[in-house]
């Protein structure tokens, strides 16, 4: 059994939720993008410059 082949092209409402997952997925990456170019390097200087241990134990 094949689920989900066949001969028809995809419909409207397929197409609609494609473009809605892919604008969220754009959203996504921008934010990601942000967090990855701005974000890490600020924090990153920060703990340099605090000198603060990544990690603790207790």
């Amino acid at each position: 059994m094949n689920i989900g082949i066949n001969d028809f092209p995809p419909t409207m409402a397929m197409y609609k939720v494609r473009d809605e997952m892919i604008s969220l997925i754009d959203t996504e990456l921008k934010t990601w993008k942000e967090v990855k170019e701005k974000m890490l390097v600020t924090l990153n200087k920060m703990i340099k410059d605090k000198a603060l241990d990544a990690i603790i134990i207790k």
